[in-house]
């Protein structure tokens, strides 16, 4: 395995990558969870220029089932061709900096929280916190949000003293030249880098195979999605009483009419479009397995009585 490389990252090229669909945040991902004021305070230590932990990044062709919508904006998929970075660590971080940088709208639990409502506080000092998220009782004149500090425009500071000229200039810079630290790997394979995912999420659960598969074997033009596949087979089996079949059960299946073999790292093995091939033929020889215990055991307990 090719040694991971130290890459520095400026706002605006994150952004932009972000915005281009270069950046995808994996499904294997946990929901994004940070709150507002969580946010703010890591915005607060951006502006003071402290550092606020490096993303893990794993640079691939391979394409995965992602989570296209960071924040509810709606990102486009990746230039064919072109390489993706999958964030293995650090996604709330990331998510929380482009929720706010953009002033977006994010739904958690039933809830939108709005993230155009971060403001800097421009009579704070230094020493105290910069990035707010409570303006009630505040004049206009006294904090600017945080969006409008990277994209109002010279129309929108007109409401601001001339005094206050240096201080939004100085506070803009600071967001726009900031450097994020990050750690690329970069073409190893899936099973490598969700191990590297794991372990560095240690506090999580780690992700199972059926959550690798998910992402690994997912292919928009041929309308594939293995959650979605398996969901549809457990509905079926539910109906007809057997619906205790585990994804992994599946899994195994389709791993040994490929391989011969089921274990953890045949199935890992596996390439997206044999995998896809083969999928409804297990499907298929799954069904015709409970037809024939249900039709056995059905035969079996008639004779019994």
């Amino acid at each position: 395995m090719k040694q991971p490389e130290n890459v520095n990252i400026k706002f605006t090229d994150l952004i932009s990558q972000i915005e281009n669909g270069d950046i995808k945040i994996p499904q294997f991902q946990r929901e994004f969870v940070w709150s507002k004021q969580k946010s703010a305070d890591l915005l607060d230590s951006i502006l003071k220029g402290y550092p606020i932990g490096s993303f893990t990044l794993w640079q691939t062709t391979e394409r995965l089932r992602t989570i296209r919508n960071i924040g509810g904006d709606d990102l486009p998929q990746t230039r064919e061709g072109h390489p993706i970075e999958y964030v293995l660590d650090g996604q709330q971080r990331m998510t929380s900096l482009y929720a706010s940088f953009k002033g977006l709208k994010i739904k958690k639990n039933n809830k939108v929280e709005d993230f155009e409502n971060i403001y800097i506080d421009l009579m704070e000092e230094e020493n105290g916190p910069l990035v707010i998220t409570d303006v009630e009782g505040r004049n206009e004149e006294e904090v600017i949000k945080l969006k409008d500090l990277l994209y109002g425009g010279r129309k929108l500071m007109r409401i601001y003293p001339e005094a206050l000229d240096s201080k939004l200039e100085e506070y803009k810079n600071r967001f726009i030249t900031y450097t994020f630290s990050g750690i690329s790997m970069k073409n190893v394979p899936i099973d490598v880098a969700t191990e590297v995912f794991s372990r560095l999420n240690v506090g999580g659960q780690p992700l199972s195979t059926f959550e690798i598969m998910v992402a690994k074997t997912y292919d928009e033009d041929q309308s594939f999605d293995l959650s979605v596949k398996y969901d549809e087979f457990i509905s079926k089996a539910e109906e007809v009483g057997y619906g205790t079949i585990t994804a992994s059960t599946l899994l195994q299946l389709v791993a040994i009419i490929i391989k011969k073999e089921c274990t953890r790292k045949h199935i890992l093995s596996l390439k997206r479009d044999e995998f896809i091939g083969k999928w409804e033929e297990a499907v298929d020889a799954m069904e015709r397995a409970i037809d024939y215990f249900k039709s056995y055991y059905t035969s079996f307990e008639a004779a019994s009585v």
